[in-house]
Parts: C-alpha cells; sequence; structure tokens
C-alpha cells in the first residue's frame, strides 16, 4: 500500500514506505528541509509529482558522470565518450568470470573507469570481488548499487558509492547532490538522461546526449577482506605487505576457476577462514620446490 509524502511542504509524492532515519537526515542535510506522511483528507491541495521529479523544486550547477553496463562496452555511446576525450564509468558485475575480464580490461585500457557492483543481499561478498578485481588490473574506484538507497550502506568503510533509484519499489531517490554523510560520498543514479538537474549519475545515456558539463564525482574506495585493509583511489592501491602478497596469490588461484568452475572470491574466501595468508605463502613455495626436486630426481633417473 502506497502512501503520500508531503515533501518540505511544497508538493506531494506517492511512495511505498515511509523513508528510514539515514534518508530523511540526508534530505535534511542537502535539501534543508523535511516531509512528513499526508492527512488522507489535507485542508489544502497540493500538487503530486513523481518521485524522479523532486530534483527539480531543489535547483543546483547541473553536472553528471556517464556510467555504462557490461553489456554497453561496444556501445555507439560508450565508443562516443572514449572518442571525445571523456573517461566514463564502466560497471564490473559481481559475478566476474574470466571472459568478462578479458571486455572489462579492454574497455579499462582505453580509458574507462571500474565501478563495481555491489549488491546488498551479499555485501560481504563485495570485499572479495573488490580484492580479485584488483588483482586483475581492474581496481575499483566506487561502487555501484543497482538495488537502490538502504541503510546498511553505513557499515561499509569510507568510499564513493552510486546509488541507483529503483522506482519500481516506491522509493525516494537520493538528493541531486554530491552527499558527504558519515564516512560514504553518495551519488544518486538514474537513467533519466533527459532530466539532468544537479549533481547525477547517468546510466547508459543516449548517444545523442549533449556532452555539456560532464564532471566525474569523487573517486575512491575501501574495504576489508580477511583482516587486511585496502584503499583504492585514483592512482593507487594502498594496503599491507600482507595485502599486496594476497593480490599476488589471487593470481595463483585462476586457473583453479577454470579447472572447478569455482567464482574466484569463494575460493580466497574458504582459503582466508582456514589458514592465514602467511601459511599459505609458505605452502605454495613448498609446492614450487617439491615440484622441482620431483622433476630433477625424474630427470637424473631417467639418464641413469
Amino acid at each position: 500500500m502506497s502512501i503520500l509524502l508531503n515533501i518540505c511542504g511544497a508538493f506531494l509524492v506517492s511512495v511505498q514506505h515511509f523513508p528510514d532515519p539515514t534518508l530523511q537526515k540526508i534530505y535534511k542535510q542537502e535539501y534543508g528541509c523535511s516531509f512528513e506522511i499526508q492527512p488522507a483528507s489535507p485542508d489544502e491541495k497540493l500538487p503530486i509529482h513523481r518521485t524522479r521529479e523532486i530534483h527539480v523544486f531543489f535547483p543546483s550547477q547541473s553536472t553528471w558522470w556517464p556510467l555504462y553496463s557490461y553489456d554497453q562496452i561496444n556501445s555507439a555511446s560508450f565508443n562516443r565518450m572514449l572518442e571525445n576525450g571523456i573517461k566514463p564509468g564502466i560497471i564490473i558485475p559481481s559475478t566476474v568470470n574470466w571472459a568478462y575480464y578479458r571486455t572489462l580490461k579492454s574497455a579499462v585500457q582505453r580509458g574507462a573507469v571500474p565501478v563495481l557492483e555491489y549488491r546488498l543481499e551479499d555485501p560481504d561478498y563485495f570485499s572479495s570481488e573488490a580484492t580479485l578485481a584488483t588483482a586483475f588490473g581492474l581496481r575499483p574506484v566506487a561502487a555501484y548499487v543497482p538495488d537502490g538507497w538502504d541503510a546498511n550502506l553505513l557499515i561499509q568503510p569510507k568510499g564513493t558509492y552510486l546509488i541507483q533509484h529503483t522506482r519500481g519499489i516506491g522509493q525516494l531517490p537520493l538528493p541531486a547532490r554530491e552527499i558527504k554523510f558519515n564516512q560514504l560520498t553518495l551519488y544518486a543514479t538514474t537513467t533519466k538522461d533527459h532530466l539532468i538537474v544537479g549533481k547525477q549519475i547517468i546510466l547508459n545515456p543516449a548517444d545523442t546526449i549533449p556532452l555539456h558539463n560532464i564532471q566525474p564525482p569523487e573517486f575512491g574506495l575501501s574495504w576489508r577482506f580477511n583482516g587486511i585493509d585496502f584503499k583504492s583511489d585514483y592512482e593507487q592501491i594502498h594496503t599491507t605487505p600482507a595485502g599486496y602478497g594476497l593480490l599476488i596469490v589471487s593470481f595463483v588461484l585462476l586457473p583453479m576457476d577454470l579447472i572447478l568452475n569455482t567464482r574466484y572470491p569463494s575460493i580466497l574466501s574458504t582459503l582466508g577462514s582456514s589458514i592465514s595468508w602467511v601459511s599459505l605463502l609458505l605452502g605454495i613455495g613448498l609446492f614450487v620446490l617439491l615440484s622441482i626436486s620431483i622433476i630433477r630426481k625424474v630427470r637424473k633417473n631417467g639418464t641413469d
């Protein structure tokens, strides 16, 4: 059952649920006003607007940045951005496999900026995906949230999150601003490239969209995997010596995916929860030494 929200006493929008306290604070911070449930029999009639039109009532300097899904890598719009010297974002799906990797790597080498997909139903998996993406040369500098705003995002470390407006569940969009809230930097993401008001991320824009007022978001993403902290900015990855060792070990695990058809992060999580990465490195070293010893012995016996 939907409810009518009175936005700042100016207009009404229909939503499925009353916004959570965090989203209320964000609206208060960015738009300077609050909202309340509209009574069934209001004293005065207020116009009802679509949720995506809220930004129009709070105008500011309009800037945007293009973001593309994996299936749009070869689109005319994506190629047009690169040809005009614009570095668009490219979404790394939450289920990266070897076939995806090659295509995504090519797009990043052409100038695209990697943005890792974040699924609300499995937030713990995000850190392992980020670690593997970094090892593959797809170091993410922001996260894309296709499921819309959720207050549980606040448990994530410092980083930039691009929040999709999911109208299908009757949700309010984030304010069209660069939002600094706690340790997060948030941006509203939409597919409506004809209605750019404020600061927005445009998902898969049309190839006819004017290339004006394009401004990238503030890049940066942090995560923790197996007790190791990682911080990715536009220039490089920052972590501990153990973290760099983990990234190197990731390449050793690539053949395991091809043989076992297992997702890389699942392998990493299993190994990381059972033994320390130091032990893993030592084990790999001993295995290599043992293999060399066996090969030498076989060769020696073969010549005798």
